[in-house]
């Protein structure tokens, strides 16, 4: 069996706040794409995994098989749902990491998906919700992995108006990663009020106009410790047909939409023509079909 663990974009993603214990609250609209890593799974005695693809050695570099999240997801949930972890994975590792893209948080969400399916099991909700947020604030959105919006620090997830299609992309990560931890003290102190969604978002032009009007608060701290965002975010604006471009999450992967695939296409092979040592890719916005 295969599951896709799609790339995760934050459309807009405002900081509202912060809370006693340090942790900042955000509002933030996310959606998935067609481009993002693949878990295979199959029956096995003992559990294994193992990590290929082109970033494959990026996580191994990062953490042990044994030690990252895809493995964490896999023990928990056998503790929990007292299965026997009897599978054999094998995760091919085509997203970046520090990039922004939440490809370990949809790593581990494909993993519950496929220990699920293999257990014949549909446990409760509420079951499933605790045991996603005890392994990362954004998992519970990865797991359903459809456009959701997200508030608390991330943990607060709800349906939004459908949105317009086809929305084509283009990613473009500038081969440096982004320290989290660092983007948010970069962050400056001053908070907004949370947005209010519209019913519906209309046409492509629309929807591109209202994402227009928010923004992605953790742009400037990112850019003062990965200057090289917005060297990628200037590349990616002078795009023709571009109707949006933004970086994604705490970077440093950023992206463009449009409404055109011709001109989503032109545009990603423009960048990675001019940007040889980056990683560019065209897809689309799609709702994860299990």
């Amino acid at each position: 069996m295969i599951f896709f663990a799609p790339a995760k974009l934050n459309l807009y993603l405002h900081i509202t706040g912060k809370r006693p214990d340090g942790y900042h609250l955000l509002d933030s609209l996310v959606a998935f794409t067609d481009i993002g890593d693949e878990l295979s799974v199959e029956p096995a005695d003992n559990f294994s995994l193992r990590i290929k693809g082109p970033f494959a050695k990026q996580l191994e570099d990062r953490e042990s098989p044994e030690n990252n999240l895809v493995t964490r997801m896999a023990k928990q949930a056998a503790a929990l749902f007292q299965k026997p972890l009897n599978i054999q994975a094998i995760l091919t590792k085509n997203l970046p990491l520090g990039a922004g893209l939440g490809g370990g948080s949809t790593d581990a969400a494909a993993m519950l998906r496929a220990l699920l399916l293999h257990w014949k099991i549909e446990p409760d909700p509420n079951t499933l919700d605790e045991l996603l947020l005890d392994l990362g604030t954004d998992l519970p959105a990865c797991f359903k992995s459809t456009p959701l919006r997200m508030r608390g620090i991330g943990e607060k997830i709800q349906s939004v108006p459908p949105l317009p299609a086809p929305l084509f992309i283009v990613l473009a990560y500038p081969a440096k990663h982004s320290d989290t931890a660092s983007v948010y003290r970069n962050l400056s102190s001053s908070f907004i009020p949370e947005i209010r969604m519209p019913k519906a978002f209309g046409t492509v032009q629309d929807f591109t106009g209202f994402l227009q009007s928010c923004g992605n608060d953790l742009t400037p701290g990112a850019i003062k410790g990965t200057p090289e965002i917005s060297e990628a975010l200037d590349a990616m604006e002078r795009q023709p047909g571009a109707l949006l471009t933004r970086m994604s999450g705490s970077g440093s992967s950023c992206f463009s939409l449009f409404e055109k695939e011709e001109a989503a296409q032109k545009a990603a092979s423009n960048i990675a023509r001019e940007n040889p040592s980056w990683w560019v890719k065209q897809g689309r916005i799609a709702a994860l079909t299990v």
